[in-house]
């Protein structure tokens, strides 16, 4: 049967599910449940009918935008370093929709269809709010597990259908209040910027502009000169940055609402000649906006666990298909949660880079709940 206990000597109900699932039991040996679990020191339950290879059938979903933005790259290598605990890196998917919600949706249908109805989980950032019902609908009618991130609308809950698991997001206001308090500072309270947002629609843009909006009232010393969208793709942002340059040679920052955004700002301002003249900022924390921070090239960003965020999804989907999580018995701070965010600058961003950043590859994906900070308002 193999090994059925944890690093630390006890029994470990994750490994004997998988093993369960796998056949490690054996066809028919159902009735050896209870048996198996006495002699492993835990509690007999009644005799539960588990099909060998149950979750040898499962595939894993991974629905993002673009590899083009850092931060859904470091999503896709959490979402395939969860898959390698649970051996099942030969059935991961990574669905990239380009910004298009129609193929989003498409995409994810199309992987039902091969796998079969209820032999797919995903962890989906949906690309606008008004995303999140259909793609519910589509799950529930596959009896699918799933998971989202970022966007939904306040009145569309996961506790009202039976396999949406889960919604985590990070406080956007509070992350778009950080790294705009810390522009206005490095501008000395005084002087010119421009935003860069996402896609119209998306709630994460929207709250962290909301963020910046609050901060700046508090700041009548500094001036919103242009805002524009770039719909997280860098280049976009590039060129939105270089028209805000060329527009306002006065300009001392620039607030993006994601780091690859930021990045592409960035080039624009260096291949203009004002490097360490005009400030950026971004949110996401990957790892070469990080770095920048660092360097002094740019100002600072909000840190989030994007390689955390990408395996925890799945984590969390995978526990409720393979019947670890009662999802109708979950705690309300557990169908929609926050998770921890850190605002980075030069003082911090080496302890970020050595201690999340290196952590990539390195995760107990099964206490599902370890970055949970609170259920969302």
């Amino acid at each position: 049967m193999g090994r059925l206990t944890n690093s630390s000597g006890n029994f470990d109900r994750r490994i004997f599910l998988q093993r369960a699932g796998r056949g490690a039991l054996g066809l028919g040996m159902a009735g050896a449940v209870p048996t198996v679990l006495a002699a492993c020191g835990g509690e007999a339950q009644p005799a539960v009918e588990i099909g060998a290879d149950a979750m040898d059938d499962v595939w894993l979903g991974t629905s993002i935008r673009s590899l083009s933005n850092p931060y859904h790259a470091l999503w896709k290598q959490g979402g395939e370093d969860f898959a390698a605990s649970v051996d099942a890196a030969d059935r991961i998917q990574t669905l990239l929709s380009e910004g298009d919600s129609a193929k989003q949706q498409r995409d994810m249908r199309a992987l039902i269809a091969r796998a079969g109805k209820g032999n797919v989980i995903f962890n989906v950032d949906p690309n606008e709010a008004s995303d999140a019902l259909p793609i519910a609908r589509l799950c529930e009618n596959s009896r699918c597990y799933f998971v989202t991130s970022w966007n939904k609308a306040d009145d569309l809950h996961p506790w009202d259908f039976e396999y949406w698991v889960s919604h985590m997001s990070a406080d956007d206001v509070a992350m778009g209040k950080q790294v705009a308090e810390a522009l206005v500072q490095s501008m000395n309270g005084e002087g010119k910027i421009g935003a860069i947002l996402g896609l119209l629609g998306n709630t994460s843009s929207q709250g962290r502009l909301s963020g910046l909006k609050q901060v700046l009232a508090n700041h009548p010393g500094v001036d919103l000169v242009q805002l524009d969208n770039a719909d997280w793709i860098p280049t976009k942002a590039q060129r939105v940055a270089e028209s805000m340059l060329d527009s306002h040679p006065d300009l001392k920052g620039i607030w993006a609402a994601d780091d690859g955004m930021a990045l592409g700002a960035l080039e624009a301002v260096k291949a203009n000649g004002r490097a360490n003249k005009v400030g950026v900022v971004g949110i996401a924390g990957v790892e070469e906006a990080v770095r920048a921070v660092l360097a002094g090239d740019m100002v600072g960003t909000a840190g989030i666990d994007a390689v955390e965020q990408g395996g925890r999804g799945l984590a969390i989907a995978w526990h409720a298909k393979s019947g670890e999580l009662d999802v109708a018995s979950l705690p309300r701070e557990h169908r929609e949660f926050y998770f921890r965010t850190t605002l980075l600058t030069k003082d911090n961003a080496q302890k970020f880079l050595d201690t999340v950043v290196a952590a990539k590859g390195d995760r107990d994906w099964n206490d599902i709940w370890v970055n949970v900070t609170g259920q969302i308002r």
